[in-house]
């Protein structure tokens, strides 16, 4: 009864660094209740202009509440804590826009 909300990221990826080890590092240790209901891989970018190996992978995350309406504060707060948990497990730069 409560809507979705959907953030998409585009990251910067490093070679050597697994989509799993991005959906561990995005999960983090959230507990069951998470607002953080799906994440999904919809693009996958490489370059010239990029190092060896690297490439650009982007997910859509959706955000959902079973019990309220999310507010764009809410929102927010749990994206920062994705790129914080990116960035202290695998060293990646999460905009939060």
């Amino acid at each position: 009864a409560y809507p979705a909300v959907h953030r998409d990221v585009a990251l910067r990826v490093p070679a050597g660094v697994s989509h799993a080890q991005l959906m561990a590092a995005m999960r983090g240790d959230a507990p069951a209740d998470d607002l953080l209901t799906d994440i999904t891989l919809f693009d996958v970018y490489h370059s010239e202009r990029f190092a060896p190996g690297e490439r650009s992978m982007a997910y859509r995350l959706t955000f959902q509440s079973f019990d309220k309406t999310l507010t764009e504060d809410v929102v927010k707060q749990r994206l920062t804590l994705v790129s914080q948990q990116l960035q202290q497990t695998l060293g990646i730069d999460c905009p939060t826009g």
